[in-house]
């Protein structure tokens, strides 16, 4: 891990479960060095307002723009503690549903379990009492379809970078929570995400997410997500392995 390496802070804006780091914006920022697909293992709860250490072999090759597949890996550390690491992979899925009905996603984000007082209503992905620009505010609900859910979103001015587009790492915290979701049981943490970020999405588009269950195995339960564009495109894709807690109730 010699080739690059940087002090970060994950502020409190990306928060997740609470006092921690939201699992899909985590991942989106140790992928950020591995191109548009990579795979990012989450070891440990993500501090918020802390410095840690984000290191990586290999970037981008200058002469070809294209990146060395199998060779690259990033990792986040907290001291000696790995925190995270990120490595080249590509989302193991079959196609995408086909993109929901506009009016199905406004219904289904209205059946938003979410609501109601809960741990994660300060999420920046998922959190309702976040104001809009401040927070994504993806609000998946179920649909008619057993196991699916989704979410109609519209893209606040606030939530661009400078080059007038939502950046790479708030899509990836987009595919996150629609996941759990999807499963139905609210305190999953997340594991590890494999995403593929095809398109940009600019402010003012009203964008769909949606999240499905695709099996369980013991504590760990899987699901696919994607950010689909206004135009009905996938611009964002993943799969997820999410751990439940365990028999005795605490937190994976």
């Amino acid at each position: 891990m010699t080739d690059f390496a940087r002090t970060i802070v994950i502020d409190s804006r990306y928060s997740g479960p609470p006092g921690l780091g939201n699992g899909g914006y985590v991942a989106g920022v140790v992928a950020a060095a591995l191109g548009a697909e990579a795979t990012v293992t989450l070891r440990a709860p993500i501090p918020l307002d802390t410095p840690l250490e984000l290191a990586g072999n290999g970037g981008r090759d200058a002469s070809a723009n294209t990146i060395a597949r199998g060779t690259r890996r990033t990792e986040l550390r907290s001291g000696d503690s790995l925190l995270a690491e990120g490595v080249a992979g590509t989302p193991d899925l079959p196609s995408p549903p086909a993109v929901p009905e506009r009016s199905t996603a406004l219904a289904a984000s209205g059946r938003y379990a979410g609501r109601t007082p809960n741990p994660y209503e300060q999420c920046f992905v998922c959190g309702f009492t976040r104001t809009p620009g401040s927070a994504l505010r993806v609000f998946a609900g179920p649909t008619p379809t057993p196991g699916l859910v989704a979410a109609d979103w519209p893209v606040h001015p606030d939530l661009a970078d400078e080059d007038g587009a939502v950046p790479d790492e708030y899509l990836w915290g987009a595919l996150d929570c629609p996941g759990a979701y999807a499963v139905g049981i609210i305190d999953l943490r997340l594991g590890r995400m494999t995403a593929r970020i095809s398109g940009r999405v600019r402010p003012g588009e009203r964008c769909t997410v949606a999240g499905w269950r695709l099996g369980a195995e013991r504590r760990k339960h899987f699901t696919g997500t994607a950010v689909y564009g206004e135009a009905g495109d996938v611009v964002a894709l993943a799969h997820s392995i999410w751990i439940a807690p365990r028999a005795d109730g605490t937190s994976p």
